[in-house]
């Protein structure tokens, strides 16, 4: 979801899941970011591995301490462990299509997350939100992002 909305539900209303479930065999999930004020707004830790790193505090520094650098990337890799794993829906998720998707902050960590977990992720369709905190376009600079998570090809 965007910043804002404050929980996964708020996309669900903007989703249109339903016609997308008509056709079976779909499991739909609305996950929460976590929040940094005290307005309790949803926001994602779309900056992924790089939160803790000293890129990501010089980024949350220039933010004005108001970035979120919890654990999100591993919050959805035990959610899709859960949820392929454990009843009632134990046997009916095939691990190899897991697809995401997410509108602005829920967009970027939609994009983190498949960067970060790429054999977790069949695919990813997103809309407003980039991938941050990689800050290039430069194909050498994004081969080593490419190769420090593994991505193909």
């Amino acid at each position: 979801h965007e910043v804002g909305m404050g929980v996964g539900s708020g996309f669900k209303e903007l989703a249109d899941t339903e016609a997308a479930k008509a056709g079976g065999g779909m499991i739909v999930v609305f996950p929460q970011g976590g929040s940094i004020d005290a307005q309790k707004t949803g926001i994602w830790a779309s900056c992924g591995s790089d939160c803790l790193t000293a890129k990501g505090q010089a980024a949350k520094s220039a933010k004005g301490g108001q970035m979120a650098d919890w654990d999100d990337i591993g919050f959805l890799e035990q959610l899709i462990a859960n949820m392929v794993k454990s009843s009632p829906h134990k046997g009916k998720i095939d691990a190899e299509r897991i697809y995401m998707t997410g509108f602005s902050n829920g967009c970027m960590m939609a994009h983190r997350f498949a960067m970060e977990r790429s054999k977790m992720v069949a695919a990813l369709g997103c809309h407003g939100g980039e991938l941050n905190m990689v800050g290039t376009n430069v194909k050498t600079e994004m081969d080593s992002e490419k190769a420090t998570h593994n991505i193909q090809p």
